[in-house]
């Protein structure tokens, strides 16, 4: 009598077909014998692998961070960003000057609210060498747009981004 098609597909192993943990002994430290004969192999196999392991690891980080996790804010998907595109000055995301901004924010009839912000950099002075760090200027409309709150302090008010005011800062938990 011929075994079904289904029955030739699926074959269960049992100690009476040698398939037990000796054997699988067996074949490993045979494996291993042959990865040692034949180092080039080994290198090439060992290298393939760890390529595609750290690629493997760095896409699923990267779609993690950009796909799957949300952003730290509040409504995130109601958030947009808008910048300008240059092409005849070869200029890709140069963002909004100024003026620009205060006319979006004066004319706006879509949005609940605008913000600005400009990334800088300055020189820490104080004891010991400068330290340059990366800052953004920002407007006080930023904070609560994103729903954003100091662990200390406060935020910006509507007075101190007014032209000739007193500089004043936010300083992040990490400087």
């Amino acid at each position: 009598m011929q075994p079904r098609q289904s029955d030739r597909s699926l074959r269960i192993y049992s100690s009476r077909d040698g398939f037990t943990a000796e054997s699988l002994i067996q074949d490993v430290t045979f494996g291993m014998r042959l990865l040692r004969n034949s180092p080039g192999f080994t290198l090439v196999a060992v290298l393939t692998l760890a390529l595609g392991i750290g690629a493997n690891t760095a896409v699923f980080s990267a779609v993690d961070t950009v796909l799957l996790r949300p952003l730290p804010y509040v409504h995130p998907e109601q958030l947009l960003l808008v910048s300008e595109v240059l092409p005849k000055l070869g200029g890709d995301d140069v963002g909004v000057a100024a003026g620009e901004y205060l006319d979006y924010r004066d004319r706006n009839r879509s949005f609940a609210q605008a913000a600005a912000y400009q990334n800088d950099g300055f020189n820490l002075t104080g004891a010991g060498t400068p330290l340059r760090i990366n800052a953004d200027r920002a407007t006080a409309s930023l904070f609560p747009l994103l729903g954003v709150r100091p662990i200390v302090g406060r935020t910006f008010t509507d007075e101190e981004t007014r032209q000739g005011a007193d500089a004043v800062v936010v300083i992040s938990h990490d400087l």
